[in-house]
């Protein structure tokens, strides 16, 4: 498939690095899920300490690994951890703990 029929088909894609191959590790959906990441970080019903702010920071280490940011990948599973603690939420701090380990 040509770059251009990719463009037209996938209007996200125009995003992705400049020239007509993209990295191994690019994928257009990875975008508009930090967009939608950064929607629900801004809304305001939503409490800064709760599980929410675990579980968004739990996507965002997810899309980093993704990404093949493991750096990145560990400081938002430790802020989800953090999170996740604070809350008493063992279930959710045993998912932080696995996917650290598998880091």
């Amino acid at each position: 498939m040509s770059c251009h029929v990719v463009a037209k088909t996938h209007p996200t894609v125009s995003a992705r690095p400049s020239g007509c191959g993209a990295t191994p590790d690019y994928r257009p959906g990875d975008t508009k899920v930090e967009q939608l990441l950064d929607t629900v970080e801004r809304n305001l019903l939503l409490s800064t300490e709760g599980t929410f702010r675990a579980r968004i920071e739990f996507a965002r280490a997810r899309l980093a690994r993704a990404r093949k940011q493991p750096d990145l990948a560990r400081g938002h599973y430790e802020k989800a951890r953090l999170a996740a603690s604070d809350q008493q939420a063992a279930a959710m701090v045993a998912k932080v703990v696995n996917a650290l380990s598998r880091l």
